[in-house]
């Protein structure tokens, strides 16, 4: 049990780090990628869930 609950921790760090890489450095300077939302932000939401009902 802890585990899978410090491998989903990992998995949702790794996500969260390279949304805010990809929001940051790959959408520097572009005005209309400011409403995008990368898909692992949207990814380490599930993954948070998850680790709530544990």
């Amino acid at each position: 049990m802890v585990g899978v609950i410090s491998l989903l921790d990992l998995l949702h760090s790794i996500l969260v780090w390279k949304g805010l890489w990809d929001w940051f450095i790959k959408m520097f300077g572009d005005d209309s990628a400011s409403t995008i939302i990368p898909m692992c932000f949207a990814s380490s939401v599930f993954i948070i869930l998850a680790l709530w009902c544990f």
